[in-house]
């Protein structure tokens, strides 16, 4: 069974390069432009994993994650940001603090985002395409 992951972030390139990464490395993949689709999303389709901005129009990323581990099965959150007027030490340490399993700072290579929510997972990074011995 593959492993689906919710993107959520208001940058649309940024997106379209998360979602690029993890489908490469075979996740299903679900994308919203913000925390209040994402929280609709995540409703429909319950991935394990979600990565998520923090600084967001309509849900900011923190109210979003505080949302998501109320969930019965809360998945795994991984927190991205790149800063705004506090500072993005702040932004990632509320996320931390929150709930959020792991926090990364933008800019960030897409191998290490990925590689951070296999290992959240528990899933080897070659385990979805390794045949039975």
């Amino acid at each position: 069974m593959k492993e689906a992951v919710l993107i959520i972030d208001d940058d649309p390139d940024l997106l379209a390069l998360m979602a690029s990464a993890f489908s490469s490395a075979g996740f299903d993949i679900h994308i919203a432009a913000d925390g209040y689709a994402g929280s609709k999303l995540f409703g429909q389709h319950h991935p394990p994993l979600v990565v998520t901005d923090i600084v967001m129009p309509q849900q900011e990323g923190i109210e979003t994650i505080r949302e998501l581990k109320r969930e019965l099965e809360p998945p795994k959150v991984i927190a991205i940001s790149g800063g705004g007027r506090n500072g993005t030490a702040d932004f990632l340490r509320w996320a931390k603090e929150l709930g959020a399993d792991e926090t990364l700072l933008k800019p960030f290579p897409m191998a290490a985002l990925v590689s951070m929510g296999r290992r959240l997972l528990g899933s080897d990074p070659g385990s979805s395409r390794r045949s039975p011995a």
